[in-house]
């Protein structure tokens, strides 16, 4: 095969695969949108579907970029949409509310209509709802190049455009220009959801290090369900319930003893310092359960229970990780109630007594749903 055709052939295949690209890139839509929120907020993928589902008109969505924004302030999130029609006009709307999905599905039914008006948005009505000091400004992007696409977009080049354009206003015969389309009147504000308590649910895998089963730390496991709150400022308060198993071992001369725990623990946190991708927890928690001690003693051996009972402070550190996994880290001191003493029979030889005051710490995944 001569090097001439050697060259047709490669040039045809990378023709080939810049149309296909360029024919995808139009059937999934004609328009730019961009999305930014914390942890906790609906996911990009989810948003655009969501939008998609709600333009009725993309005959109209040529050449629109649309950037939405939100952040999270002292009083709840704040929501900001940014939107330029095909002659590169800016508009701007706001949003606030307690919920972060709330706000988002706001920004997302704004941004549905402005695609099917062409970009076009009422001006923001006078006395917009102001987000708190320590929210951040929102997003000024310059328009898109005339020329090209930004990169990663789905807008067609200038010129190429797959839909048709939007008719421009022609002047009336007063020599006034027609006013541009205006959305429904129930759509003039600005969609401040009502604002309402977030209850989110958890669950959680638990690995522990307690003392005061046994001299020196010991092992546990667990799983904890939490019912927390998520409401703007301060108070925001959340339950734990939590299960766990530990074991530990007594050596002396005589003989040795094996004990395990099973036990409950219930925590309850009022307040809440920090967001959703970081926040710390100060709680106060007790907890019940029953030890099952076995002793050994060469050629005899006996085994007995006692209460366990205790309460606790904690402090917990929660990170997120992605929208709905975290991770956790928490512990502090343990006060027994009761403290059995555990010893051995004729004679009468004292294994251990539980100390007044003990400790425990935990790390461990969690999913919140």
């Amino acid at each position: 095969m001569s090097r001439r055709c050697l060259r047709f052939l490669v040039a045809a295949a990378v023709g080939f695969s810049l149309a296909s690209i360029r024919q995808l890139a139009l059937a999934e839509g004609p328009y730019v949108l961009t999305y930014d929120a914390p942890p906790r907020c609906p996911t990009g993928d989810a948003l655009r579907k969501y939008v998609a589902a709600h333009v009725h008109d993309p005959s109209r969505a040529s050449g629109i970029r649309i950037d939405l924004r939100v952040v999270q302030s002292n009083n709840g999130f704040v929501g900001y949409l940014v939107a330029w029609d095909e002659a590169k006009t800016q508009r701007q709307r706001t949003v606030v509310g307690d919920d972060c999905a709330d706000v988002a599905h706001a920004l997302a039914f704004l941004a549905a209509l402005a695609i099917d008006l062409g970009g076009y948005l009422e001006p923001e009505p006078a006395g917009p709802p102001s987000p708190s000091s320590s929210a951040e400004p929102p997003l000024n992007m310059p328009p898109p190049v005339a020329d090209r696409p930004p990169t990663g977009s789905t807008a067609p080049p200038a010129g190429r455009s797959a839909l048709p354009r939007p008719p421009v206003p022609r002047p009336s015969e007063g020599g006034q220009r027609e006013p541009r389309p205006r959305s429904p009147d129930h759509l003039q504000k600005p969609m401040s959801p009502p604002g309402r308590r977030r209850v989110a649910m958890d669950v959680m895998a638990l690995g522990e290090a307690r003392g005061g089963l046994v001299p020196g730390p010991r092992p546990a496991v667990g799983a904890a369900f939490d019912i927390e709150a998520f409401d703007k400022g301060f108070v925001s308060p959340s339950a734990r319930l939590a299960v766990f198993f530990s074991e530990g071992q007594v050596t002396v001369s005589r003989g040795s003893a094996e004990l395990w725990l099973l036990g409950a623990r219930f925590e309850g946190c009022p307040i809440r310092v920090g967001g959703t991708a970081v926040a710390l927890r100060p709680c106060v928690g007790g907890e019940l359960g029953s030890v099952l001690a076995y002793g050994n003693i060469p050629p005899n051996s006996g085994s007995g229970t006692a209460l366990w009972a205790s309460v606790e402070l904690s402090l917990r550190l929660r990170v997120g990780l992605t929208d709905r996994a975290f991770l956790e880290l928490s512990g502090g001191p343990v006060f027994p109630l009761n403290r059995p003493s555990y010893y051995f029979l004729q004679p009468k030889t004292s294994l251990y007594d539980v100390p007044a005051v003990s400790y425990r710490a935990a790390i461990g995944p969690g999913f919140s749903f």
